[in-house]
């Protein structure tokens, strides 16, 4: 019992650091893309590499984060290389708790970083 208990304590303290560097990560990488095409090239090439790893940061997250958002039933589990995709899927097809989280995370979390407003 006392293993099962760590294992899930584990998975939310990773679920958690990997979250939070992804939504850094988004922040910083929201921002770039809105004057990237403004930079020097040499600040192109210092910022391309950290955007590989937010990248990567979210697609972990999103794989990480999939039973929280409806992937513990496998009708409601939807495959995605990015989070924002599963918010996506999920705001269009999910109900309960599912859609409440998917629409909190993009309406309060990610949207207001978001140059266009709407990012999912």
């Amino acid at each position: 019992m006392l293993d099962i208990i760590i294992s899930i304590l584990l998975y939310l303290l990773v679920t958690y650091l990997v979250a939070g560097a992804t939504f850094i990560f988004y922040v910083a990488i929201m921002r770039l893309q809105h004057v990237f095409t403004d930079l020097p090239i040499g600040l192109r090439v210092i910022a391309s590499p950290w955007i590989v790893v937010g990248v990567l940061l979210d697609f972990i997250l999103s794989q990480l984060a999939t039973p929280i958002l409806g992937g513990n039933s496998l009708s409601n589990w939807k495959f995605s290389w990015l989070l924002t995709h599963q918010l996506k899927y999920h705001k269009a097809n999910s109900t309960g708790y599912t859609l409440m989280w998917s629409v909190h995370i993009c309406d309060e979390w990610l949207d207001p970083f978001d140059p266009s407003g709407e990012h999912c």
